[in-house]
């Protein structure tokens, strides 16, 4: 919408920076609330046809979760992401 209402505008690309967005639980790079943020905000201004891009930071270890032990003690899990494993493809460019 935005490039077909306004041809004209000098606007190429926007960069949003955010340390997690949530996009798919396939690609596990949130934990809450500054994640859903920058993720609603990144597929709105792709609705809108805003010329957005995501810029962060893909941790391979880093956000864990909790369970329990078979003695019912609670225990932190960190799985290790190998990138090769989920949905994303470099982006290598010389030239935006």
């Amino acid at each position: 919408m935005v490039q077909k209402n306004h041809p004209q505008s000098p606007l190429t690309c926007v960069a949003y920076f955010s340390m997690e967005f949530m996009l798919s639980e396939a690609l596990p790079i949130y934990s809450g609330g500054l994640g859903n943020v920058a993720g609603d905000q990144l597929k709105a201004a792709s609705d809108l046809g805003v010329p957005v891009v995501g810029v962060g930071l893909l941790y391979q270890q880093g956000y864990f979760s909790s369970g329990d032990d078979k003695n019912g003690h609670s225990r932190l899990f960190s799985p290790y992401k190998d990138p090769g494993q989920l949905p994303i493809t470099p982006l290598r460019r010389t030239k935006w």
